[in-house]
């Protein structure tokens, strides 16, 4: 509405007619235009926000990919390096594992033998102290016979004298 005259100047009674009449209405559309605004307003600075944290997690997804990516080698080598060890040792297990059954095939191999040999032997010490006995009866009965000889040269002899004297 125009509320002023010809002149540039504000006719009163179109202002009055204006404030009785339509001021109420353009005020309250200004009031909801102002509260438009400001819910625009807002949600600009609400998508500014956005836009501001989108970037910042794009750089933290970034820094975290490089992390990862640096973590995820380090373990793939600590993962081969350890695989490597494992295999050493495995292959470690499996030689004294057949290092502990030769010296256990070797040991029972020299058990029998030493079991034959004492055997053997005590089959030897068995003979030789019978043979001890045997010896020592044909020694008992040498100094028998050796005892008889004696007493029979001393009786010749004394045949022999009392033949020559």
């Amino acid at each position: 509405m125009d509320i002023s005259n010809d002149t540039g100047a504000i006719d009163n009674t179109k202002f009055l007619d204006y404030i009785t009449k339509n001021f109420v209405d353009d005020l309250s559309q200004m009031i909801a235009l102002r509260d438009e605004l400001v819910v625009r307003q807002g949600a600009l600075s609400a998508v500014a926000q956005i836009n501001a944290d989108r970037e910042e997690a794009k750089v933290l997804l970034e820094n975290a990919k490089a992390d990862f990516a640096e973590r995820d080698k380090h373990y793939k080598e600590k993962a081969a390096d350890f695989k490597a060890k494992k295999a050493a040792f495995d292959v470690a297990a499996a030689d004294l594992e057949k290092r502990i059954e030769d010296f256990e095939a070797e040991s029972s191999a020299k058990e029998k033998s030493l079991a034959l040999r004492e055997e053997a032997i005590a089959a030897k010490i068995a003979d030789t102290e019978d043979y001890a006995l045997a010896l020592e009866a044909k020694n008992e009965s040498i100094k028998q016979d050796r005892a008889a000889l004696d007493a029979r040269i001393i009786a010749f002899q004394e045949k022999v004298a009392a033949i020559s004297i």
